[in-house]
Formats: structure tokens, C-alpha cells, sequence
């Protein structure tokens, strides 16, 4: 009903359950893809659109500077995700001094490669939540604490992050909500 001109994406979709998404995609946006990489930039007029993410890779360079990040040195690690969550496109949109971070639903482990030992994305004013809020794979304290987001949006539904449990978790909403509004500077 909308019309499509342009379609970003990271390239070939790699989980099988997501076939009929990859197809529904590809017929829609198959003659009007631009796979994105690492250091893009998508024009948009008025607003540095900066892709941080894509494919696995993250940026070598720090965005507006970088500086050490001393939560590192105590910052919980965790192991990779499923592949796809490893692979998502990450765009930091700034206008202005307003920078707004989307990560989709990369994970822990590459949150933690932006955020150390160098910060490389900075302090933003809003982060999108990973996971739809459930963060049982993402929103790793060391780079949450270092990007120290003013709002953090989370984009819900009833069976998804905020509005179900993580697996084993004994509460469906406090250990995500905690580790949001613990955030400093929220």
C-alpha cells in the first residue's frame, strides 16, 4: 500500500525459518537493494546516517572521536548469538547533537566489541532496544553504561522482550526493565 523505492539490507538471509520473510522481501525489493557495509553512509537529507554494523563486521574507527571505556576491565562477556543476530545492520542517525543508535538485534558479544576497549559509537540521545527490550542476549552493561542513552525506546508486543519472560528468567519483565532504567542517564 506504501510505495518502495529504495530497500538497505546486509545481504543473503542465512536462517532457514526465515525463508518465506527472505522471499517476501526479494519480491518486493529484489531490483532495489543496496547492501550496506561497515562505514556506509545512507543519503538522507539533513541527517549523518553512519552504518556501524553489517554482516558480522563492526567499525574500526570510533564515530566523533572515541575514548576509553573503563568499564571494560569488569564488563561480563558473553558468547556469540545465533548467526543472524550476530550479522544485523547497525545505523547511528545524527542531526545535530541529537544521535539516535538502532542495532536491530545484535548481540552481547558485538555490543561489547562497539564498547571496548575503545567506545566507538559515543554517547547518544536515544537507543533503540535490542530484542524488542528482552535482553537476555543483548544490552551488555558495559556498552549501555558507556553510549549512556537518554530514552531508550522499546518496540513490543505482547509475546516479545518486555511483554514475555526470557528463557529460565522467573519474572517476564523486571530483569530487562531493570537493566534499562539502571542505565545512566536514562
Amino acid at each position: 500500500m506504501i510505495p518502495i523505492e529504495k530497500c538497505f539490507d546486509r545481504g543473503d538471509f542465512i536462517e532457514p525459518p526465515n525463508q518465506k520473510w527472505r522471499d517476501a522481501y526479494l519480491s518486493v525489493c529484489a531490483d532495489k537493494r543496496t547492501i550496506l557495509h561497515v562505514g556506509d553512509k545512507i543519503p538522507l537529507k539533513g541527517v549523518q546516517t553512519d552504518i556501524v554494523t553489517s554482516n558480522g563486521q563492526i567499525i574500526k574507527e570510533p564515530i566523533h572521536g572515541g575514548l576509553p571505556n573503563p568499564l571494560c576491565a569488569t564488563a561480563e562477556n558473553k558468547p556469540p548469538d545465533v548467526p543472524e543476530n550476530q550479522l544485523m545492520v547497525g545505523t547511528l542517525f545524527t542531526y545535530g547533537k541529537f544521535r539516535f543508535l538502532d542495532l536491530a538485534d545484535l548481540d552481547w558479544e558485538k555490543e561489547m566489541e562497539l564498547a571496548c576497549p575503545i567506545n566507538k559509537i559515543g554517547e547518544v540521545t536515544i537507543w533503540q532496544a535490542g530484542r524488542h527490550g528482552a535482553l537476555d542476549g543483548a544490552g551488555a552493561p558495559g556498552f549501555l553504561f558507556a553510549i549512556k542513552p537518554q530514552v531508550v525506546v522499546v518496540n513490543n508486543g505482547p509475546r516479545k522482550g518486555l511483554g514475555g519472560p526470557s528463557p529460565g528468567a522467573q519474572k517476564a519483565v523486571s530483569i530487562h526493565y531493570d537493566r534499562i532504567a539502571k542505565t545512566p542517564g536514562i
